[in-house]
């Protein structure tokens, strides 16, 4: 038997659009003749048309349930795989954090140490100024002594 999808969505009490996603998905069978989409109505989805949805017998309960199951089974592994995904991105991430960190620490190691080095840099400086500083001193100093033995 087949249906159009309004035909279908009508006798299923679904909107157009999930019919549309059930083709999607691939859970319902179609065929398109003259450009028009058919549904095709397989025996137990018969059964279910036919049974008002106040009425639901046990053998169309059963057909429910083992759709219900494989939905769910389906919709389970989904869910595992992103959680599978999840995990490996907080492992990556963590990863990452943890090499920040690293990277972090010999980044101002580094410029602690840059900073110890220019420091004795400027010390080293400092005194050998002062030392030439003292040299340019005992030089004048001896100069004038100079001047002062020629004087006499």
């Amino acid at each position: 038997m087949k249906l159009t999808v309004k035909e279908y969505a009508s006798s299923f009490k679904i909107t157009v659009q999930a019919v549309y996603q059930k083709l999607n998905k691939g859970t319902l069978k179609s065929i398109e003749e003259n450009g028009k989409k058919y549904i095709i109505v397989e025996q137990a989805d018969k059964q279910l048309e036919q049974v008002s949805t106040n009425q639901i017998k046990v053998d169309n309960s059963s057909y429910i349930g083992t759709f219900f199951k494989k939905e769910i089974k389906k919709l389970n592994k989904q869910l595992n795989a992103k959680d599978k995904k999840v995990e490996q991105l907080e492992k990556k991430l963590n990863k990452k954090e943890k090499e920040i960190k690293k990277l972090n620490k010999l980044l101002v190691q580094s410029n602690h140490n840059e900073k110890e080095t220019l420091l004795k840099f400027i010390s080293e400086m400092k005194h050998q100024i002062e030392y030439k500083k003292d040299d340019i001193v005992d030089i004048k100093i001896k100069k004038k002594k100079s001047k002062k033995k020629k004087k006499r």
